[in-house]
C-alpha cells in the first residue's frame, strides 16, 4: 500500500510540475501540498524549519521563498519518522 501511495505521490509530483516551472513551488503552492496554511509556511521558512530557497537579490525584502517537491517530500518524511518513532 505504501509503495502505491509513493507511485501515486511521484505521479501527481509530475503532473504538476509541468505546470511549474522546472519543479518548484511559491508558498501558495507549497501550502497547498503540504495541506498547510501559507502564513504557517512563510512562518516555517523563516524559522528555517523548513528546506527552502529566496530567489531575488540577497538581502531583498521582494525575495521569493520557493521550494522543491522532491525537498518537500522529503522533509515531510522526516517529520513522520520523528513524530512516530516505532511506527515504522
Amino acid at each position: 500500500m505504501e509503495s502505491t501511495l509513493d507511485e501515486l505521490r511521484q505521479q501527481v509530483a509530475e503532473i504538476v510540475a509541468v505546470t511549474i516551472d522546472q519543479k518548484r513551488l511559491t508558498v501558495p503552492e507549497a501550502a497547498r501540498y503540504l495541506g498547510m496554511s501559507e502564513d504557517t509556511v512563510r512562518t516555517l521558512a523563516r524559522e528555517k524549519k523548513i528546506p527552502h530557497y529566496r530567489s531575488g537579490k540577497e538581502g531583498s525584502k521582494n525575495a521569493r521563498i520557493l521550494f522543491r517537491f522532491q525537498t518537500l517530500d522529503r522533509w515531510m518524511e522526516q517529520q513522520e519518522r520523528a513524530n512516530c518513532k516505532g511506527w515504522e
